[in-house]
């Protein structure tokens, strides 16, 4: 970022931070956020909930055999859900698009879910790498959108540089569709050995991860059979739901009665 960016956004953190010490209480989605909170914060461990994210049932419902996945029809698409922000990185595809090209790599369509100023950034990259052939955007998506984007995908990629937790992930793990990600620690820990990493900021790195996902078809399935495996660790959104109220419903119990003791 530009260093003015910079200096913005470390002022802003510095101001969130004032305020979320203030807090009592904090519920987070992952191991590592959590550390991020206590170590950040200084506030001890056990006022931090680890209630990891969910899936939409609908995905889970509308989930695919692994007849594709088998080698019998791949799709030519890479899906790259995500919205425009920074951090996610998107920049780097048509980068992917350009050295997949460079390497005699069959490349496949890239499609994006950004509105139309985000996307109009990303297209004038791809048409100055001369890969703009190689993009699309499907627009902001509803959730019936995301499920058909999924079902024509060879694979989910994801070059995202900093997350808590991302439901995508999981979304494309319930519909049968390998994840290409960044190799950094909050990706590592959401989809363990469900996944084909990459260098975060190498787009050849990437390029030759898609490539894999995309024609190896034991890897494919590795990957798919991984990330059914994965899913079923992490809970579905009523268990979630129930976990967040209880501990909620505790911690009135132990003012309510912390209350009563100081009178």
């Amino acid at each position: 970022m530009p260093l003015k960016e910079r200096i913005y956004r470390s002022l802003k953190s510095v101001y969130r931070r004032y305020w979320a010490r203030k807090a009592d209480y904090y519920e987070t989605q992952t191991e590592i956020a959590k550390a991020g909170i206590v170590s950040k914060l200084g506030v001890t461990p056990n006022r931090v909930l680890v209630l990891s994210n969910s899936p939409n049932r609908r995905f889970v419902e509308a989930n695919r055999s692994l007849s594709r996945d088998a080698g019998i029809h791949v799709p030519n698409r890479v899906f790259c859900l995500s919205a425009g922000y920074p951090h996610k990185n998107l920049a780097l595809i048509p980068q992917v698009a350009y050295y997949m090209r460079r390497m005699d790599i069959e490349v496949p369509k890239f499609v994006f879910t950004l509105p139309e100023k985000e996307w109009m950034a990303i297209f004038r990259l791809g048409r100055q790498l001369d890969v703009d052939n190689w993009l699309e955007n499907a627009g902001p998506l509803t959730l019936d959108g995301c499920i058909k984007q999924f079902r024509s995908a060879g694979c989910l990629l994801l070059p995202t540089l900093a997350e808590i937790f991302s439901a995508t992930y999981l979304e494309a793990m319930a519909m049968g569709v390998p994840v290409v990600t960044t190799d950094l620690d909050f990706a590592h820990a959401i989809c363990g050995e469900a996944a084909m990493y990459f260098s975060p900021l190498s787009a050849r790195d990437a390029a030759n991860a898609v490539s894999a996902v995309m024609r190896d078809v034991e890897l494919r399935a590795r990957l798919v059979g991984g990330g059914f495996r994965r899913l079923a660790e992490f809970p579905d959104p009523e268990t979630k739901h129930q976990r967040l109220v209880t501990w909620l419903t505790d911690l009135a119990s132990d003012v309510s009665r912390k209350g009563r003791s100081d009178e």
